[in-house]
Protein backbone atom coordinates (compact mmCIF):
# COMPACT_ATOMS: atom_id res chain seq x y z
CA UNK A 1 0.00 0.00 0.00
CA UNK A 2 1.72 3.32 -0.93
CA UNK A 3 1.58 5.65 1.77
CA UNK A 4 1.46 9.54 1.18
CA UNK A 5 4.85 10.32 3.50
CA UNK A 6 6.88 7.36 1.25
CA UNK A 7 6.80 9.63 -1.14
CA UNK A 8 10.01 11.44 -0.88
CA UNK A 9 11.70 7.92 -0.41
CA UNK A 10 10.19 6.45 -3.26
CA UNK A 11 11.42 9.69 -5.62
CA UNK A 12 15.11 9.24 -3.89
CA UNK A 13 14.99 5.68 -4.67
CA UNK A 14 13.57 6.27 -8.24
CA UNK A 15 16.98 8.58 -8.78
CA UNK A 16 19.32 5.91 -7.19
CA UNK A 17 18.00 3.64 -9.79
CA UNK A 18 18.47 5.98 -12.46
CA UNK A 19 21.70 7.46 -11.75
CA UNK A 20 22.62 3.42 -11.40
CA UNK A 21 21.71 2.72 -14.75
CA UNK A 22 23.09 5.38 -16.45
CA UNK A 23 26.58 4.03 -14.66
CA UNK A 24 25.71 1.16 -16.10
CA UNK A 25 24.59 1.47 -19.37
CA UNK A 26 27.22 3.89 -19.75
CA UNK A 27 26.94 6.36 -22.71
CA UNK A 28 24.90 6.72 -25.55
CA UNK A 29 23.78 3.37 -27.13
CA UNK A 30 22.66 4.88 -30.33
CA UNK A 31 25.58 3.83 -32.51
CA UNK A 32 25.15 0.20 -31.54
CA UNK A 33 22.98 -2.31 -33.29
CA UNK A 34 20.20 -3.92 -31.39
CA UNK A 35 21.93 -7.11 -31.00
CA UNK A 36 24.54 -5.79 -29.66
CA UNK A 37 22.35 -3.20 -27.13
CA UNK A 38 20.63 -6.53 -25.79
CA UNK A 39 23.66 -8.21 -25.23
CA UNK A 40 25.46 -5.16 -22.68
CA UNK A 41 21.64 -5.41 -21.48
CA UNK A 42 22.09 -8.67 -20.71
CA UNK A 43 25.12 -8.45 -19.23
CA UNK A 44 24.45 -6.17 -16.96
CA UNK A 45 21.68 -7.33 -16.13
CA UNK A 46 23.23 -10.50 -15.57
CA UNK A 47 26.19 -8.75 -13.34
CA UNK A 48 23.54 -7.22 -11.29
CA UNK A 49 21.63 -10.06 -10.39
CA UNK A 50 25.13 -11.58 -9.43
CA UNK A 51 25.38 -8.62 -7.22
CA UNK A 52 21.98 -8.62 -5.41
CA UNK A 53 22.72 -12.40 -5.21
CA UNK A 54 25.97 -12.04 -3.39
CA UNK A 55 24.57 -9.10 -0.82
CA UNK A 56 21.29 -10.99 -0.04
CA UNK A 57 23.83 -14.29 0.99
CA UNK A 58 26.15 -11.35 2.75
CA UNK A 59 23.24 -10.08 4.18
CA UNK A 60 22.09 -13.92 5.53
CA UNK A 61 25.64 -14.02 6.91
CA UNK A 62 25.34 -11.23 8.76
CA UNK A 63 22.26 -11.69 10.25
CA UNK A 64 23.30 -15.39 11.40
CA UNK A 65 26.28 -13.26 13.37
CA UNK A 66 24.27 -11.01 14.58
CA UNK A 67 21.90 -13.99 15.64
CA UNK A 68 24.78 -15.74 17.30
CA UNK A 69 26.23 -12.68 19.32
CA UNK A 70 23.09 -12.03 20.19
CA UNK A 71 22.77 -15.26 22.13
CA UNK A 72 26.43 -14.74 22.99
CA UNK A 73 25.04 -11.58 24.76
CA UNK A 74 22.47 -13.06 26.69
CA UNK A 75 24.23 -15.75 28.26
CA UNK A 76 27.25 -13.38 29.26
CA UNK A 77 24.07 -11.11 30.64
CA UNK A 78 22.77 -13.87 32.39
CA UNK A 79 26.40 -15.13 33.88
CA UNK A 80 26.44 -11.62 35.29
CA UNK A 81 23.23 -11.07 36.84
CA UNK A 82 23.64 -14.81 38.73
CA UNK A 83 27.50 -12.99 39.59
CA UNK A 84 25.71 -10.03 41.37
CA UNK A 85 23.06 -12.37 42.90
CA UNK A 86 25.83 -14.40 44.06
CA UNK A 87 27.93 -11.51 45.16
CA UNK A 88 24.67 -10.31 46.98
CA UNK A 89 24.14 -13.23 49.00
CA UNK A 90 27.93 -13.44 49.81
CA UNK A 91 27.85 -10.01 51.12
CA UNK A 92 24.80 -10.35 53.45
CA UNK A 93 26.03 -13.53 54.97
CA UNK A 94 29.47 -12.13 55.73
CA UNK A 95 27.47 -9.16 57.40
CA UNK A 96 25.24 -12.04 59.44
CA UNK A 97 28.41 -13.78 60.62
CA UNK A 98 29.84 -10.15 61.92
CA UNK A 99 27.02 -9.69 63.39
CA UNK A 100 26.68 -12.96 65.06
CA UNK A 101 30.31 -12.25 66.25
CA UNK A 102 29.50 -9.05 67.70
CA UNK A 103 26.78 -10.48 69.61
CA UNK A 104 28.94 -13.11 70.98
CA UNK A 105 31.74 -11.08 71.85
CA UNK A 106 30.10 -8.08 72.77
CA UNK A 107 30.62 -4.49 71.34
CA UNK A 108 34.19 -3.07 71.58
Amino acid sequence: MFIAHDLPELIENLLFIEKSCQAVLGGSMEEESFPEQFKKLEDKVQQLVQTCRDLQQAKSGLEAKIYELEGTLKTKLAAEQHYAEEKSMIGSKINNLLSRLDQVLGPK
